[in-house]
């Protein structure tokens, strides 16, 4: 064996020691960082990204929709079902975003981004649409934080898997995903206007049926 053969083999002794400290073997190691290349260096930004780049900005913006949802329906609520501290829906939601956060940053890791993206706006859209039926304060605020479970989740889904596939001189794109979030709080502001405006109890009654009281239902 020649001098060459020494040093490669030696310099492969080196790298498969290298990648068992970081946990995984050299060939395992060598395809990331193939992959890694071809994301950064050979593929670019194109139509894909850019699609994904809308797809991801819905999903913030669906997040807060619901979000600046809550906050608008709030008088309307404590008017109709007249909890004793109607900020208790805002704690529900919150913790529920809390623990979406916590299960859905592990969850997106083991079952994919994809599929925790789809399954967390899922979540959102069946407790948020069940919330505008809830009976009683109670059933409203425990909704509250199923939709904030998986509103919690989809927030850090959404920009984990935009950030995957696009080139790292086009990662400042992720900031501008942000824009998606103040087109949503305008859509829900709108939203709110028309039905809150036309379909709620007058702020000065004492007494408030729900079928006087749809609006916030409806929003």
């Amino acid at each position: 064996m020649n001098s060459a053969e020494f040093k490669v083999t030696d310099t492969e002794s080196q790298e498969d020691v290298s990648y068992s400290h970081k946990g995984y073997s050299r060939v395992y190691g060598l395809k990331c960082d193939l992959i890694n290349k071809c994301l950064q260096e050979e593929i670019g930004y194109g139509r894909y990204q850019q699609q994904l780049f809308v797809l991801t900005g819905l999903g913030w913006m669906a997040d807060n929709i619901w979000l600046q949802g809550i906050a608008i329906v709030l008088g309307q609520v404590q008017q109709e079902l007249r909890p004793s501290r109607v900020e208790f829906a805002t704690l529900a939601l919150f913790a529920g975003l809390i623990l979406g956060a916590m299960t859905w940053g592990i969850m997106a890791d083991l079952i994919g981004r994809r599929l925790s993206f789809n399954i967390t706006l899922f979540l959102a859209g069946l407790f948020g649409i069940a919330a505008g039926g809830a009976p009683n304060f109670v059933t409203f605020a425990s909704l509250e934080a199923c939709l904030g479970f998986g509103l919690g989740g989809n927030l850090p889904v959404d920009g984990a898997l935009y950030l995957e596939y696009i080139p790292q001189k086009h990662q400042w794109t992720l900031t501008l995903l942000s824009v998606w979030w103040a087109i949503g709080q305008l859509v829900a502001s709108l939203i709110a206007w028309g039905f809150l405006a036309n379909f709620s109890c007058d702020a000065t009654a004492t007494v408030c049926f729900k079928d006087e009281n749809m609006g916030w239902r409806y929003t």
